[in-house]
């Protein structure tokens, strides 16, 4: 078994990407200028959090789902309809400084090209203009390394994130924008309850039909790798065991595995910080399953962001 070393977070955020057909491929010339960059942003990170401090924060707004749910398609929604905040394509660049990215963000996007898409268009998850929802997949994979080859932690390797500096992290992404902040996480199925026991985040579980689900991911599989057995997106623990059984049967398992964790949580406890969200109703009645987002959000933090009611 691969053991991902701590520090090298991002084979954490894509373990296949070696794999990837050519026009999948990441540009590593590209990632070795961000991190670079990254690196040398650091003290400037502490400015900008000083700067800041004395603001409000509020409770982030996070998509967790399983791949080709629908996610991105939402998160286009609600950053384009909604008082808030979210990562954009340029600030995902700043994975190690958020802050930074945010500030620059505020400064040199408008936000109103968001606002005024009614198109939404992605490719597995990634969105084409430097306004639009980016996954942040760097900045997650740098908080959630635990340092296995699989996104599943076991009892020990929870010690090894550090939820605290998280949660301060995104609080500190809020007070640059002073508005609640919209994130999604592809790898954060696994760690759904300790999401919930360590941070304030206000959390949207997307659901899918489980055969149109399956269907997607298969398809995604080909179009990236040329080829329905390599492996993609998260990882449970034991999917190595299970990578003998046909791509299908390989993805049922992911499927069930993703939904299994994601209702495995206190439902009374944390009752007004869990939106269920299916993708067939959002697609039927986008507006009506924006505003149930909105009035829930609104029960758990007394802020309305919706500035679409009917």
């Amino acid at each position: 078994m691969k053991i991902i070393k701590m520090d090298d977070f991002k084979d954490f955020s894509s373990f296949e990407s070696n794999k990837r057909l050519k026009l999948f491929s990441k540009d590593l010339f590209f990632d070795e200028i961000l991190d670079n960059i990254n690196s040398n942003l650091l003290e400037s990170e502490k400015l900008i959090e000083k700067q800041f401090e004395a603001n409000n924060s509020y409770p982030s707004i996070l998509v967790i789902s399983s791949p080709r749910t629908g996610s991105t398609y939402l998160t286009q929604l609600l950053a384009s309809k909604f008082n808030i905040s979210y990562v954009s394509n340029l600030m995902s660049k700043f994975y190690n400084v958020p802050s930074i990215g945010a500030f620059l963000q505020k400064k040199m996007i408008n936000i109103e090209d968001m606002k005024k898409t009614n198109v939404f268009q992605s490719l597995h998850g990634n969105t084409a203009n430097i306004y639009e929802p980016s996954e942040f997949g760097y900045f997650w994979a740098r908080h959630f390394n635990f340092g296995q080859n699989h996104h599943e932690p076991e009892e020990e390797d929870l010690k090894k994130i550090n939820f605290k500096k998280l949660n301060k992290e995104l609080e500190n992404i809020s007070k640059v924008f002073e508005t609640p902040v919209l994130y999604k996480c592809s790898i954060a199925p696994f760690l759904f309850k300790q999401i919930l026991y360590e941070t304030n985040v206000f959390v949207i579980v997307l659901n899918r039909n489980k055969k149109d689900t399956v269907s997607s991911i298969l398809k995604t599989r080909k179009e990236r790798f040329g080829n329905y057995d390599t492996w993609w997106s998260i990882r449970p623990l034991g999917f190595e065991s299970m990578q003998k059984e046909k791509p299908v049967i390989q993805v049922q398992w992911q499927y069930d595995q993703i939904y299994k964790s994601l209702n495995d949580y206190d439902k009374n406890k944390y009752l007004n910080r869990v939106y269920n969200c299916n993708y067939e109703d959002l697609v039927k009645s986008p507006l009506d399953e924006l505003n149930s987002i909105a009035k829930q959000y609104l029960i758990y933090t007394g802020l309305n962001i919706n500035t679409n009611e009917k």
